[in-house]
């Protein structure tokens, strides 16, 4: 049997002692890598959940301030009188026309917005409307109504058969300076302009969605790859069961589309709503393989 040469013994031996430890080190670092990825696409998710909740935050606080705004303007308490009186029909159309001038001036600075009304404080018809439309309907059995001759009120997103579509009414009685009441403010918020502030994708990859659902798992928000109705379609992961338990988290499960995601899930006590964003296992998966490549041809 023809003997190695010393050279080609040296060749193969150092060869041995070069993809060893590189064997070594791709089994420790190629494992950790995936761990890393992930991690840092949870913590890219728990980003994009901070800035959603400190979007669907501000919305409401928008509308809030815009019914306190509307309550305290002198201009409104001055004119609204004129308006209930029925016997002074020439003055009561003046105060009309002023009043829809005040309303929409105020209403013009909050985007988001859908309409403006103010309630008879005994029964509740709408008086008078941004949203002209309005005008006339009896809002006396609503809770937004009821509430809202007492105190500042904030509604649990509904379905309106009257709109046919979601909505949120923000309500705060009117007073005059006998704190005596006047009407009720109701401010009705627009919630497809929250769904487009959701919809924007700053953060959330090639795949990722937000979106929110409320207590009973119905979409108040629709993802884009959602076909349906807001509180008409119901979503069903564990992403969202978590969140209606009020849970804060991540994990990876199955979405309401049946694809595997990884997600942040939150419960927004204050305006009762779960809030879920989510990125779908593909893509980060490629991430992971992206990351893999790098380390093979670094090491090499």
């Amino acid at each position: 049997m023809r003997r190695w040469s010393f050279r080609r013994r040296q060749f193969f031996t150092l060869l041995a002692l070069s993809i060893v430890p590189l064997a070594v080190m791709l089994g420790t670092f190629l494992p950790y890598s995936r761990s890393f990825v992930i991690q840092q696409a949870t913590m890219q998710l728990e980003t994009v959940a901070d800035l959603k909740t400190a979007q669907v935050q501000q919305w409401f606080d928008r509308g809030r301030e815009l019914a306190l705004l509307v309550a305290v303007q002198r201009p409104i308490r001055h004119k609204l009188p004129l308006l209930l009186d029925p016997s002074d029909v020439e003055s009561g159309a003046l105060a009309r026309a002023d009043l829809y001038v005040e309303l929409g001036a105020i209403s013009a600075i909050f985007p988001g917005v859908r309409s403006v009304s103010l309630l008879h404080p005994v029964d509740g018809q709408v008086l008078l409307s941004t949203d002209r439309v309005q005008e006339g309907r009896m809002r006396g059995k609503e809770d937004y109504f009821l509430a809202g001759r007492q105190t500042l009120y904030v509604s649990p997103v509904t379905y309106s058969v009257g709109r046919e579509s979601p909505i949120l009414v923000v309500s705060v009685p009117l007073l005059d300076e006998d704190r005596r009441l006047l009407a009720v403010v109701a401010v009705e918020m627009d919630l497809a302009d929250l769904g487009t502030k959701l919809d924007h994708r700053a953060g959330l990859g090639e795949s990722g969605q937000a979106y929110l659902v409320e207590g009973y798992g119905f979409y108040v928000t629709l993802p884009p790859k959602v076909k349906g109705s807001p509180l008409r379609t119901i979503a069903r992961s564990k992403g969202v069961s978590r969140a209606l338990a009020g849970q804060d988290g991540s994990d990876t499960y199955l979405d309401p589309g049946d694809h595997r995601v990884l997600g942040v899930y939150r419960w927004l006590p204050e305006v009762q709503l779960g809030l879920l964003v989510e990125m779908e296992e593909s893509e980060l998966t490629a991430r992971i393989m992206r990351t893999w490549v790098l380390i093979i041809v670094v090491s090499l």
